[in-house]
């Protein structure tokens, strides 16, 4: 697999007569078609980097590169286009505009990024999007007739309906029973498998973390370990830094 991101010497520093240094000189690549789940407790730097991996956020010193690209001196009017074209987002929150149904919902990045209705062919891929997610017989449906779990779906299909490259979810289960999550979570491992799209995962679960392709573990701004392919072993090293029960600890 190619290099589809590459973050080199990331820094983030808030403030400005008392500064905060959040990130500190981070060097990470993720490739074409990776799944990749972030981990660290709350403060790590873990989402911070994640804001600046989808260009939410600019850092205050370093380079990324998107397909060799440079993204961090793109103006907001740039990057603002880059995202839509490039980056789906599924955040703990799913965000659905209530006074919509749910195909209106998927199809709405569409409708920004082309400044019209959407065509015959992306109101197509809309549908079998939601499909694919499960939820085809609620496409008519308003956000608030769906469940918690029916609605974080309708969030993934509307993540994908400009085909992004880069898939970023914050907390994307944090919201869900246990069943929903690993519903939910395998459905994300099967639209990677699909789509060939690049995820990258925040998540507190090492259960969940623990079925994606590599592991990185951020601790006060710093990669302190980056594993691929977890087992068995690797999940006993991270005992210390689960902060609930460990599913796969117990095994």
């Amino acid at each position: 697999m190619d290099n589809l991101l590459q973050l080199k010497n990331i820094k983030k520093v808030y403030g400005t007569k008392i500064k905060t240094e959040v990130l500190h000189g981070l060097n990470i690549s993720f490739k074409k078609g990776e799944f990749v789940s972030i981990i660290g407790q709350s403060g790590s730097g873990k989402s911070t980097l994640l804001n600046i991996i989808g260009t939410l956020d600019k850092p205050t010193e370093g380079e990324i590169l998107f397909k060799e690209k440079r993204l961090n001196h793109m103006n907001g009017k740039e990057l603002s286009t880059f995202r839509n074209d490039n980056v789906g987002f599924i955040f703990q929150f799913h965000y659905l505009l209530p006074e919509v149904n749910v195909l209106e919902n998927v199809l709405m990045p569409a409708w920004i990024s082309k400044g019209r209705t959407p065509s015959k062919d992306v109101i197509k891929r809309a549908k079998r999007l939601i499909e694919i997610v499960g939820v085809k017989d609620r496409m008519y449906n308003k956000p608030n007739e769906l469940s918690g779990g029916q609605r974080q779906r309708i969030a993934i299909a509307r993540a994908l309906i400009n085909n992004p490259a880069l898939v970023l979810a914050d907390e994307p289960t944090g919201n869900l029973d246990s069943d929903s999550t690993d519903k939910v979570y395998e459905l994300l491992r099967d639209i990677n498998k699909e789509f060939k799209s690049t995820f990258i995962i925040v998540t507190h679960d090492m259960h969940i973390a623990a079925k994606a392709d590599r592991v990185i573990e951020i601790k006060d701004g710093n990669v302190i370990r980056d594993v691929n392919n977890i087992g068995k072993n690797e999940i006993e090293s991270f005992k210390d830094f689960t902060p609930t029960s460990c599913f796969l600890c117990e095994k």
